[in-house]
């Protein structure tokens, strides 16, 4: 028989009645969290774990390679519910079901708005705040965040985070991730390339380690806003909630999993225990109402604040926008009546009440409205006022003159207020940021559902993001191109980023915006723009972002290259036909002797391949590559004298070190083990030169790099080729027969001697054998 839910004490009851189940954890809400920029450090992270377990932990690199510093910003960010509001929960059958034998997910479906979110961080307080009895329970929890960072948004983050809080809560649980985590970074620093975690991986990890949690107490996951994961995302993570349910029911403890989500996407909830909020919430409407209005009965015995509630039709968010409204008029003098009739007139549909606060917009909410919205990033206020001063085609040469000739003054505290007119209130600064984000998901989805930020407000709902990507592009662009950054010398990427507070986003985020058009409509967007900018935008690139990375365009790079790198294939036939009117140099090399065709090769971009070798770019073009960092030329180098693991160990083991001391310290390290050091900081340098007293040695350690490669790396042994045995070896049967039918010899030889079919022929490719005899290739 189902116990009786009334009051306080008969859901402590429910929470502790059975033999895994109590609600209570003094460790409170996700740790590990830094909101800082760049690479997090994770010296000061702290530990926990429970009683009778050894604790274990992640290393620091290891812990490094999950952390992002928006990991729990979402949920600090949420209203804390109202005194009296949300305590239907824990009197609610569905709940109260799953929270004591129940072992099925249990979903929080509502319309946007209806206070979801505000609930389930209420449910997972509750579980961490009512009395012990028996095993510990081990909260975990995610809160989905639309309007935030990718990580914030995506399956990844979700497990990263998790992952993240079963390392400070219960580090036991995670004693093989870390094996896998070495793995991974003993394999990438083998071949010098980089590495990040992918979903599948994330989730296969989590998994294993909540199995090994639930050997030793409950576990409890809160997941709030599946719906902004995106749809497909979100229906496979409910598909995971169940079967993860399913997976651990013959643990010794069980596994709860809370969820919520919007009606839409339809997600399969067989199986599933759901609570509809706009059903339970109307009381907590009126909790809220009353007590902002709570003045009108007083003075005017009003029945204003019952009207509020009843036309909310539970949805909290449009009671607190209207009791705004209520407040505002109040403040203007409008007496009761009035107010009632305006009330009245307020369109009772969340989208509608938009539209109705945004009728007004004009070309500077557009143009807000279109960064906040679509930006790659969410940028703070200052980095929004310089995206309001300069616009694409403007007239203006120099920062300078924008800000002469804008209307946004520097002072944060105007840019805030100005903000929120633009947006008539429906934005909000977080405190801990300073990023601009809109109130909540539901009035980005309207901007961009209803496809109101193009131009003149008709353009269908698919087209808005190509054009405004266009323009936000085209403004990243005009802003690199102003006066202020032909003038750089000297200036090191701190200076940089004090001066010019959106120059890292430009310099970043242009190409992004860029790739996200069709190919179609990119035709026009290049026709001005020349080698010159391409050269400018690298030298900035590469002074703001010193580590390599995939994103890090290559020194001397030309337009071309750009586009073949970045597979921007439609843009880059869009110019080659055009060719006459530029001067663009297909084969053109970049500063370590790479052309388009070799960078498109070693990045796999058939297309771009294909769209090179049919406008004449060589075939049969000799280049070398290096696949080594200075990391591991140096760590190779020392295989005489330590082992492998031991040379990776140190190198970790340094650089932690020179986080710590300045550069003098390193004199007491023996003098191979010194220059080690050195080389190992250039290859971190974007997290080292944080500390200034790097900068002074940094072009000092840049030249032993080099001495160090050339002496251990590529004496005796530089690897010529031709594209085609560059594809032989990386086994890509599609490039190699786009190549020999653009008449790339088959049998050139190698340095070494060894012709293409030789090669194939050793590593046994049996297609690229066959494709290699059908164009006469011969061995030898």
């Amino acid at each position: 028989m189902e116990p009786s839910l009334t009051n306080e004490e008969s859901v402590r009851q429910i929470h502790s009645s059975s033999d895994d189940n109590v609600m209570g954890n003094t460790y409170g809400q996700n740790h590990n969290q830094n909101m800082g920029s760049g690479t997090a450090y994770f010296g000061s992270v702290t530990q926990h774990y429970y009683p009778g377990l050894e604790k274990s932990g992640l290393s620091p690199d290891c812990l490094e390679s999950l952390v992002f510093p928006e990991m729990d910003s979402r949920s600090t960010q949420i209203q804390t519910a109202a005194a009296g509001t949300c305590e239907w929960l824990l009197r609610h059958k569905a709940y109260g079901s799953w929270a004591s034998n129940n072992r099925n997910p249990l979903c929080i479906k509502g319309k946007p708005g209806s206070g979801k979110s505000t609930l389930i961080r209420y449910a997972r307080s509750r579980t961490e705040g009512l009395p012990r009895s028996g095993d510990e329970p081990l909260v975990l929890s995610f809160f989905f965040h639309g309007r935030g960072t990718e990580l914030q948004k995506t399956p990844s983050g979700l497990f990263r985070s998790l992952l993240c809080q079963l390392n400070e809560k219960l580090p036991k649980a995670l004693d093989g991730f870390e094996a896998t985590f070495n793995k991974k970074t003993a394999a990438a620093d083998k071949y010098g390339e980089e590495w990040q975690w992918v979903q599948e991986e994330l989730q296969e990890l989590f998994e294993s380690s909540l199995s090994e949690a639930l050997k030793t107490c409950p576990v409890w996951l809160f997941v709030d806003a599946l719906d902004e994961c995106g749809e497909d995302n979100a229906v496979e993570l409910a598909k995971r909630f169940k079967s993860l349910n399913w997976n651990v029911r013959d643990y010794p403890k069980r596994l709860r999993i809370c969820f919520t989500c919007r009606h839409y996407p339809n997600l399969d909830l067989i199986d599933v225990s759901e609570i509809h909020m706009e059903h339970e919430n109307s009381t907590d409407i009126s909790t809220f109402v009353q007590k902002e209005l709570h003045w009108f009965r007083e003075r005017w015995d009003s029945t204003i604040p019952d009207l509020v509630t009843s036309r909310a039709n539970g949805v909290f968010l449009w009671a607190v926008l209207v009791v705004k409204k209520v407040l505002e008029l109040v403040e203007k003098g409008v007496g009761p009546e009035d107010i009632k009739s305006e009330v009245l007139s307020v369109p009772q549909e969340l989208y509608d009440l938009y539209g109705e606060l945004t009728r007004s917009m004009n070309q500077d909410s557009l143009k807000l409205i279109q960064w906040i919205c679509f930006a790659i990033r969410p940028l703070s206020l200052t980095e929004l006022r310089w995206a309001m001063l300069v616009e694409a085609d403007c007239a203006h040469n120099s920062l300078q003159e924008c800000q002469n000739a804008g209307s946004y003054e520097s002072k944060d505290t105007w840019m805030d207020w100005k903000v929120k007119q633009l947006t008539w209130g429906l934005t909000e600064i977080t405190l801990d940021t300073n990023v601009v984000q809109f109130t909540h998901q539901s009035v980005k989805d309207f901007f961009v559902e209803k496809g109101l930020l193009a131009p003149g407000r008709t353009a269908k709902r698919e087209l808005v993001a190509e054009i405004v990507h266009d323009r936000l592009s085209r403004i990243c662009i005009r802003y690199l191109g102003m006066e202020e950054f032909g003038q750089l010398q000297g200036l090191n990427r701190y200076d940089m980023n004090a001066r010019f507070p959106l120059l890292d986003y430009a310099t970043t985020s242009w190409l992004v915006h860029r790739k996200r058009i069709y190919a179609e409509d990119l035709t026009e967007s290049f026709t001005w723009r020349s080698n010159d900018f391409v050269k400018r935008w690298v030298d900035i690139y590469r002074i703001l972002h010193i580590a390599d990375s995939p994103e890090r365009p290559p020194e001397g790079a030309t337009l071309v290259h750009v586009l073949s790198i970045y597979e921007m294939a439609g843009a880059l036939q869009a110019i080659l036909t055009r060719a006459g009117q530029y001067s663009l140099g297909i084969d053109t090399r970049d500063s370590r002797g790479l052309t388009p065709l070799c960078w498109a090769i070693e990045r796999r971009q058939t297309a771009v391949v294909d769209i090179l070798l049919q406008e004449g770019a060589k075939a049969d073009y000799h280049y070398k590559i290096y696949r080594w960092t200075a990391l591991t030329a140096i760590t190779e180098a020392l295989r005489s004298d330590v082992s492998w693991n031991d040379g990776v160990r140190l190198t970790r083991t340094l650089l932690r070190e020179t986080l710590r001391q300045p550069l003098s310290t390193l004199k007491m390290i023996g003098s191979s083990y010194k220059t080690f050091a050195k080389i190992a900081m250039t290859t971190l340098g974007d997290t080292l030169l944080r500390r200034r007293e790097f900068e002074a040695t940094f072009a000092d350690v840049e030249m032993l790099v080099e001495e160090w490669i050339q002496r251990y790396c590529l004496k005796g042994s530089p690897r010529w080729r031709t594209p085609l045995l560059r594809a032989v070896e990386m086994d890509d049967a599609t490039i190699v027969q786009c190549l020999l039918k653009h008449r790339a010899d088959p049998n050139f030889k190698d340095k070494n001697h060894r012709a293409p079919l030789s090669r194939a022929k050793k590593w046994k490719k049996r297609a690229i054998i066959d494709l290699l005899l059908e164009n006469g290739a011969r061995e030898g």
